[in-house]
């Protein structure tokens, strides 16, 4: 029998579709919400405040935004030595606040592209970069650290992130059921990332060290093996806070962002490292030191999981600025 010509099943539908209509309206509200991370909305919102703030000062509406305000509020931004990234982020967040509020806004307003290129033709675009931390920094500021719990976290902290190429929000996000021990070392799971945000997920091997302060494995293991003191039900956050109560004892919370960042600026510091050190520098470090060694590109890109290829090749290319130069080795 054809579905579509039966009186009763048409019926029946509209009615499922009555009764569920409230429920379907917020799943679909809960996956628009989900298109993008929770960091980079807490971004989004911080630069929406001070946006609105600003107009506010101009006694001008923030919601809906005039694409002239807009591009006074760029110039602003620039004039106060903000970078590109930020003033382009500052622009997604007006953006998605809008439309958020479902508000028009034409971000392709004319008068804001050229309040954009005028402010990149004048700051530059290159982004500020973080000093790579390589093997011979890691032994440095590895030994920096307690024998104590805060002290085998961050090691391990610091080495898997490394061995890794792990991103902030990838190594914290992990879960003790996320990494699983081999007789090569372990096999982690991140299930989600900057550049998968459906959660497809990927498999990074994190195989053994030469060194046994920075091996990534025995770090890890050291880890595993005094955290199963205060956590013997194994679950939760990989890498959890620690508070200092008389006696050191761990958290439930899962890490901060701003902790990786503060762990390896920390460490960095006290291992007399000059540079600005962050929580993206063992991911740098692992890429610089992959290309030294002449890892493939691609190989490298599988430890990274980065998404373009092209991100890989910028770092090579560093690496040989001087091996593959037209002013070496012609008489000068």
């Amino acid at each position: 029998m054809d579905n579509d010509s039966d009186p009763a099943l048409a019926v029946k539908v509209e009615q499922v579709t009555a009764i569920e209509l409230a429920n379907l309206v917020e799943r679909a509200e809960y996956y628009v919400s989900q298109e993008i991370s929770d960091a980079t909305k807490r971004a989004y919102a911080k630069d929406y405040r001070v946006y609105a703030e600003w107009c506010k000062t101009l006694q001008v509406e923030s919601m809906p935004s005039n694409p002239k305000i807009v591009a006074i509020y760029i110039s602003y931004l620039a004039d106060s030595g903000k970078s590109v990234s930020t003033i382009e982020r500052a622009l997604a967040s007006i953006s998605k606040a809008h439309e958020a509020k479902e508000v028009q806004f034409n971000r392709k307003h004319n008068a804001i592209k050229k309040a954009l290129r005028g402010a990149k033709r004048t700051i530059g675009v290159r982004p500020k970069q973080v000093k790579a931390i390589l093997p011979e920094d890691l032994k440095k500021m590895a030994d920096t650290l307690e024998t104590d719990l805060r002290g085998y976290r961050n090691r391990a902290l610091l080495s898997f992130g490394f061995a890794g190429a792990f991103r902030r929000s990838e190594i914290i996000a992990l879960n003790m059921d996320d990494i699983n021990r081999t007789d090569n070392g372990y096999i982690a799971l991140i299930r989600k990332s900057k550049t998968d945000q459906t959660g497809i997920g990927r498999e990074v091997a994190i195989p053994y060290g030469s060194t046994l302060l920075t091996c990534p494995v025995r770090s890890m293991d050291k880890w595993l093996e005094v955290r199963e003191m205060f956590d013997t039900e194994k679950e939760g956050p990989l890498l959890c806070g620690i508070n200092p109560k008389g006696d050191t004892v761990m958290t439930e919370h899962r890490l901060h962002p701003r902790t990786v960042a503060r762990v390896v600026g920390t460490s960095a510091r006290r291992a007399g490292l000059e540079g600005h050190y962050a929580g993206h520098s063992l991911r740098a470090g692992l890429v610089t030191t992959a290309a030294r060694a002449g890892k493939a590109p691609h190989i490298i890109q599988s430890q990274t999981g980065h998404k373009n290829i092209n991100m890989i090749m910028r770092y090579i290319r560093r690496e040989n600025l001087f091996e593959e130069n037209a002013a070496a080795g012609i008489g000068l």
